[in-house]
């Protein structure tokens, strides 16, 4: 049996939280599951959004510092490392870059970092930065990965497993009416942007094409989730043209679930690479989607088959395609039944818990991270 030891802290990404919760409330009889909490914040987050019944070592945070004189910022808490030696962890899993912990001094065998979030020269340069020996990576995309070894991270230490989806979960908040609770006018078309809202997210432009679309459908709605440092430049700049009524900008607790069960649309308007987990709950609720044409998007989305793609993110094309969904109820009908099919095979849960486990006995053996992990979306 292996056993994984998950460090978790108050920088879990949006994206990561349906993963973590899967692997922690599905059984398997080859993984022994323990967790750590390295923030008294990330307890209750585990407690309410993650659903979580399992016993947690919450450490203290005063017992933690952050030593910047070191080749990168590494958390160092004494009580995590004798609590990974004491539960006897094959594999550490950590779930944010920024909990990530000084591999030389935790010393306990590999550390496996999830990485969902599109990968940047800063998160390339932590990882360069830590011994190689010991950090491996999981991503939800080929394109993230791609990206990593074009800044220098070794593509060898690297693994694709499409994060896991519940189609359960979907139809649950479907039924106990999540649209008319978000959406307190809910007879126009409801169009979601992924989130939180930044200049590279695009959701700015998003929130411009919505506007347009105004004088086609006068009662159409925007959902902006996750807040994030374009929410409130989307704010303004709809309530400077009278449309603030058009935005909702959904409150933290709700997740992707949620959020898809009460779109008609879904909208990713990213100019660069994007994390996939919005596609894929927007697949697997068969909302069909609109997204820009760069490689994150591409790879799971083909125009006029399971969604449409734009060439660029520019408002007035973003609202072009929009429109023609919406006005082609045949084509919406088609491309969200072709996706919700995908969604069946691509992010099915236990496709991922069994590639979860194939990375974790690799990673335990000191083999190749990525021996026997299928890319469900590549298949």
């Amino acid at each position: 049996m292996i056993s994984v030891l998950h460090v978790i802290g108050p920088h879990l990404d949006r994206a990561a939280e349906w993963p973590l919760r899967c692997l922690l409330r599905r059984a398997d009889a080859n993984v022994a599951h323990s967790v750590a909490v390295t923030d008294p914040r990330a307890e209750r987050m585990l407690r309410v959004r993650l659903k979580s019944e399992r016993p947690l070592l919450v450490l203290d945070g005063a017992a933690q510092r952050w030593l910047w004189r070191l080749p990168a910022p590494a958390l160092v808490n004494p009580r995590l490392v004798r609590y990974m030696h004491r539960c006897g962890a094959d594999v550490i899993h950590v779930w944010s870059l920024d909990d990530l912990p000084l591999p030389a001094i935790v010393d306990s065998g590999p550390c496996l970092l999830t990485l969902l979030s599109p990968s940047d020269d800063r998160t390339a340069r932590r990882l360069r930065a830590m011994s190689l020996q010991s950090v491996f990576v999981q991503t939800g995309t080929q394109s993230a990965r791609r990206a990593l070894a074009e800044r220098g991270v070794d593509p060898r230490r690297v693994a694709v497993v499409r994060g896991p989806v519940d189609f359960r979960e979907i139809n649950e908040a479907r039924s106990a009416g999540v649209r008319e609770r978000l959406i307190a006018r809910g007879d126009g078309p409801v169009i979601l942007t992924s989130g939180p809202a930044t200049r590279a997210g695009g959701q700015f432009s998003a929130a411009w094409a919505v506007a347009m679309l105004r004088q086609f459908h006068e009662r159409i709605r925007l959902l902006v989730p996750f807040g994030g440092p374009e929410a409130e430049r989307i704010r303004r700049f709809l309530a400077a043209h009278g449309l603030g009524s058009m935005l909702t900008t959904p409150r933290s607790e709700w997740g992707w679930p949620q959020l898809v069960a009460a779109a008609d649309v879904m909208v990713e308007p990213a100019e660069r690479e994007c994390a996939s987990a919005p596609l894929a709950w927007a697949m697997a609720a068969g909302v069909p989607i609109v997204g820009t044409a760069i490689r994150s998007v591409a790879e799971l989305i083909a125009s006029g088959h399971n969604g449409l793609l734009c060439r660029d993110a520019r408002p007035r094309t973003i609202a072009s395609t929009i429109l023609r969904l919406l006005d082609d109820s045949d084509l919406r009908r088609n491309v969200a039944d072709t996706a919700r099919g995908q969604a069946y095979e691509v992010f099915g849960a236990r496709a991922f818990t069994d590639n979860m486990r194939r990375v974790y006995e690799n990673l335990a053996a000191g083999r190749p991270i990525d021996e026997g992990v299928h890319d469900t979306a590549m298949a």
